[in-house]
């Protein structure tokens, strides 16, 4: 079964107040301007209000009698934008089967249109059986500001620009609730401000976007068109280098230096609201998420730093830690309770998130049985060093022994200042020295080579390097 996830607008009303609808099938029609001029402000969480029942009945009945359906009881496939471009969807496709969820925004328009729509369709499933389920979650004893229906998005407004960055985070965390496989967004009726933003989720999130060209009350053969997606994604290198960030809590500390900031701004990952504080956008939230949602937990680029550090101590064996070529990408997993080491998660806890995952990214054998680990993370990564779960990965591998040397590799653009991270190094030194019991803690950074522009990483120059360049770290800033 696939699903259709549909945007939700007003074009129901709108097209039945439509004059040269009115004059094509020359019906009698009975007005409902009063009442749609009543409620055209009204919120989503008004919609079962005594003020606006009568308004709200008045709606409903003059649509369902005079646009629902045609005199002879022929259903009207053009009553709005959603059901003509669902229709279409769906009928070009005669063996597949349907799953149709309606997205209204927080207005009473739009979550009456939902509902009147679904019911539409409901009543549609006796003629075609392709759509099988109809979801739009209405609240029959009324929404309050606390609870909306799940399928109506708070605060998605284009008259201030906060407003709408808080209701485009809202839209993308309820489509990433509901996005499954074999999705399609249908953005034909809705809120047009949402286009943009939409676009670039469904690319990076691999779903096809429906849209039903030439719509009108008029015209009975418009094309349902389909943007797919294109082999497109982020740059992972950019990912690595700011996701730390793009947090909000992180953002209240303050934990960035003003070129950070002023980089995240200029691209409008973040912005300042009219208290000066600096807040995640919505295409900041889906630069973040892009790391966060990878099957691994970290970004491609990662793996090419990995295998770089590979190759440069291939070439520079570490002194008494050369005896063997080095050990990459060891992995395994600790149940977060009770502390039990596994090689894989077994099958009965899968998707349960009881283990986190551990890799050690490069694993050296020493001279008598001595061993060193190896962990690279971007400068915004350093946060994400947890000692303890390296010191468990380790002994899982070297039966019980701790290492005798831990090296952090960092890596950074020229401009971003290691002195900003002099504290987080000294608390790792302090850790892994005196909690862990591990002898020797080094820690080193390399630049990463920019394109022309000073932006983004040339990776032709980063892979072709024959050698990494290595700086103390710990020496630089004296520790």
């Amino acid at each position: 079964m696939k699903k259709i996830i549909t945007t939700v607008g007003t074009s129901l009303f709108s097209n039945y107040m439509n004059d040269q609808v009115k004059n094509y099938y020359g019906r009698n029609y009975a007005f409902i301007d009063d009442p749609f001029e009543k409620t055209k402000d009204a919120n989503a969480t008004d919609i079962y209000l005594d003020d606006f029942l009568p308004y709200i009945k008045s709606i409903q009945e003059k649509i369902e009698d005079y646009w629902f359906k045609y005199p002879d009881d022929v259903p009207n496939r053009l009553a709005s934008a959603e059901i003509a471009s669902i229709l279409k969807i769906v009928e070009e496709e005669p063996d597949e089967t349907f799953e149709v969820h309606f997205i209204a925004t927080d207005t009473l328009q739009s979550v009456l249109a939902a509902e009147m729509i679904t019911d539409w369709l409901e009543k549609y499933k006796a003629i075609n059986n392709q759509i099988k389920t109809v979801l739009f979650q209405r609240s029959p004893t009324g929404f309050d500001n606390q609870k909306l229906s799940e399928y109506v998005v708070k605060d998605l407004q284009v008259s201030r620009q906060d407003d709408y960055e808080k209701g485009v985070l809202n839209l993308l965390n309820l489509l990433n609730r509901i996005t499954k496989k074999d999705t399609s967004l249908n953005i034909t009726g809705g809120y047009k401000a949402i286009v943009p933003i939409v676009t670039i989720w469904a690319q990076i999130k691999k779903v096809s976007i429906r849209y039903l060209f030439n719509e009108s009350e008029l015209k009975q053969h418009g094309e349902a068109l389909t943007l797919g997606y294109l082999p497109i994604n982020f740059d992972w290198a950019e990912v690595e280098r700011f996701h730390y960030y793009l947090n909000n809590e992180t953002l209240k500390l303050g934990d960035l230096s003003d070129e950070i900031k002023n980089e995240l701004l200029k691209r409008r990952l973040i912005l300042k609201d009219n208290k000066g504080i600096c807040k995640v956008t919505s295409i900041g939230s889906l630069f973040r998420d892009a790391r966060d949602n990878m099957p691994d937990g970290g970004g491609t680029f990662g793996k090419f730093v990995e295998l770089k550090l590979w190759e440069h101590f291939v070439k520079n064996p570490i002194s008494g830690f050369g005896t063997k070529m080095p050990i990459r990408g060891s992995t395994c997993f600790r149940h977060d309770e009770t502390g039990e080491m596994v090689k894989t998660v077994p099958e009965k806890d899968q998707g349960t998130n009881k283990f986190s995952r551990i890799e050690i990214d490069l694993t050296f054998q020493g001279e008598t049985g001595t061993y060193a680990i190896l962990e690279s993370k971007s400068i915004s990564g350093i946060g994400y060093v947890k000692p303890y779960l390296y010191m468990e990965g380790a002994k899982f591998f070297n039966q019980g022994q701790l290492p005798d040397l831990f090296i952090l590799v960092i890596y950074k653009y020229e401009h971003e200042k290691l002195s900003s991270r002099k504290q987080q190094i000294m608390d790792l030194k302090r850790v892994v020295i005196e909690t862990h019991k591990v002898p020797d803690f080094r820690v080193y950074y390399f630049n990463l080579p920019l394109s022309k522009d000073h932006v983004r990483v040339n990776y032709q120059s980063f892979v072709d390097q024959q050698d990494l360049f290595l700086i103390d770290a710990i020496d630089e800033l004296k520790i």
